[in-house]
Formats: structure tokens, sequence, C-alpha cells
């Protein structure tokens, strides 16, 4: 009886040791979800392959909007954002990444009027695939 009382209490005190030193995991662990080590952090979810784009400038049949570079985006003018608009609505969606990032390298800012119609127009190209 008090052999069988021993092992009780040593298991007993061994699976209290098991629970007590092993590693503590909680739920906000097991969801944790760690970024891409590529992604830029600079929107909510990575979803531009930052390996295909390049320090190359690419042009779009845009060169036009090379006068534009170092301007506001809340400066231009309604013709000025005109240009903006022909060449965006002129470009199929999955380039318009591209050209953003082309804009960028030129130091050209986007009017801010027509932010609103590339994310839209970026988040149709998103959901279509």
């Amino acid at each position: 009886m008090f052999i069988i009382i021993g092992v009780l209490v040593l298991l007993l005190i061994l699976v209290v040791l098991v629970v007590f030193f092993s590693p503590k995991s909680t739920s906000k662990d097991k969801n944790l979800v760690l970024p891409n080590e590529e992604c830029c952090g600079g929107h909510e979810v990575c979803d531009i392959d930052l390996t295909k784009l390049s320090e190359d400038i690419i042009y779009f049949e845009d060169e036009e909007l090379d006068v534009f570079s170092q301007k506001d985006s809340n400066s231009y003018s309604y013709g000025e954002i005109e240009e903006f608009r022909e060449v965006l609505y002129t470009l199929k969606q999955h380039e318009i990444n591209d050209w953003l990032h082309s804009l960028e390298l030129r130091k050209i800012e986007i009017p801010e009027i027509l932010k609103p119609e590339v994310f839209m127009i970026l988040a149709e190209y998103k959901n279509s695939l």
C-alpha cells in the first residue's frame, strides 16, 4: 500500500515539475505571424514582389510627366491631373505597380486626387487574381 502511494506521489511530483519547467506557450504565440523578410513594411499587406523592382527607369509612354519631377502632389492644376489620368487609364492593370515605381524613381508624385483611383484599380486587379 505504501509503495503505491509513494509511486503516485513521485508521479505527481514529476508531472508538476514537467508542467512547471516546460516552455510556456500562449494562444497569442500560436497565432503570431511574422512578416515576410522582404516586405517593405509600407503597407498593410506586402503584395509587391520587391525582387522585380529595379532601379532602372521604365517609361510607359509617359516621358511628358518628367516635367513634374519634384512637384508636390497637392499643387497640380486640372490639366496636369488629366495628363496623369490619361496615362493611368491607358496602362494595363498589371503595369500600374511598375508605373508607380518608375514615377518614384523619377521623383514624380502622382496628384493627390488620383491616389484613390489608383488604389481602387489596384484593389480590383488584386481581387481578380
